[in-house]
């Protein structure tokens, strides 16, 4: 995957904001800091779901053809189905 450092920055984007929240949270009273066992167990969750999502190849923006991308390679026709016998004259 070579978007390590896009996610390195938005990793570290999400944990300054929490961390951010967490101490105007304290320092206003309205909450208690949360214990160094919860901190550990979201650093591990997410690690584990970044593997995962590695593992599983990632998400690449080529296979989406939502914007308006060509499909990488084209779909061949289908041949037309030849009718005989009382199919035929029904359809026509």
């Amino acid at each position: 995957m070579n978007r390590d450092k896009a996610f390195a920055i938005y990793a570290l984007t999400l944990i300054a904001a929490v961390a951010s929240v967490i101490t105007a949270s304290v320092m206003a009273g309205v909450a208690a800091l949360p214990s160094p066992l919860m901190f550990i167990e979201h650093v591990a969750l997410g690690l584990t779901i970044r593997a995962a999502y590695k593992y599983i190849g990632g998400f690449d923006a080529s296979d989406w053809t939502i914007t308006g991308e060509l499909i990488p390679t084209p779909i061949a026709a289908t041949e037309p189905v030849s009718q005989s016998g009382a199919t035929a004259d029904a359809t026509s």
